[in-house]
């Protein structure tokens, strides 16, 4: 029944069975939709369907028979501006982290640059946030679409140009200097505090504390990366693991 109210539009009576027990997030047979999968070929109502399911927990990550997620089948459908509000919807509650981390995930770019249009952040902000995003999910080895990771990366490496190329003055290096001053004992700590708080030899000893500390240690360390070109990092960053393990493991 509530696919039907869905897909005749009918907000009244979608209202009053959501509130009488019905799933939002039932599946129908056939394709696997959702009713917010349905919401898109509703008669009527269309904005105002998403609004109210969404606001009652329809799951937007949802994938139907096609892979594909509500915004997603939207976009195939050639109805952008539904697609775009519903990412509006799906992300204007939580942090902008954790919006750019789905949105990433996801895999789709029109859908990303919507997300980008609509936090309209500061360059910095984003580009912030891009970096930690991308690094938590490539720590957690979550596979990301060949596209997608070549945005991001076309994203970072012009950053990379920007920061070489700002031609800042004096002062703006003297604050940059003290910044990535503060930067590396932010890293140096965190790195202490990995290394005391953590069992050296269960691999297994790993909490979300765990994993906020490395991405923290790693956002700095993109940062610092880009003033300081000339000292090889990653070579920096082996010789440490390299350096562990001798220590450890003699």
């Amino acid at each position: 029944m509530l696919f039907e109210a869905v897909q005749n539009g009918d907000l009244e009576k979608v209202t009053v069975l959501l509130d009488t027990g019905a799933d939002v997030n039932e599946r129908d047979e056939k394709f696997f939709n959702t009713a917010l999968h349905r919401s898109i070929f509703a008669q009527r109502n269309r904005p105002e369907l998403i609004d109210l399911l969404i606001s009652r927990g329809a799951d937007c990550n949802a994938l139907n028979k096609k892979y594909l997620t509500a915004s997603e089948l939207a976009l195939e459908k050639k109805l952008d501006d539904l697609a775009k509000h519903m990412i509006l919807r799906e992300t204007e509650h939580i942090d902008n982290h954790l919006a750019y981390f789905l949105l990433i995930r996801r895999g789709n770019l029109q859908l990303l640059e919507f997300l980008i249009s609509i936090k309209s952040l500061k360059y910095e902000d984003e580009i912030l946030i891009i970096a930690k995003a991308y690094g938590e999910l490539k720590l957690k080895n979550v596979p990301l679409k060949e596209h997608m990771e070549a945005y991001l990366n076309e994203i970072l490496i012009n950053h990379d140009y920007w920061l070489v190329n700002d031609g800042g003055g004096g002062r703006q290096r003297k604050q940059d200097r003290v910044q990535n001053v503060h930067r590396i004992r932010e890293i140096v700590d965190n790195v202490r505090e990995l290394v005391t708080s953590y069992d050296n030899y269960n691999l297994m000893d790993v909490d979300s504390i765990f994993l906020l500390r490395l991405s923290y240690i790693l956002e700095n360390i993109f940062f610092i990366r880009n003033q300081y070109k000339e000292l090889p990092l990653h070579h920096v960053e082996f010789c440490i693991g390299e350096y562990r393990i001798y220590l450890y493991c003699p």
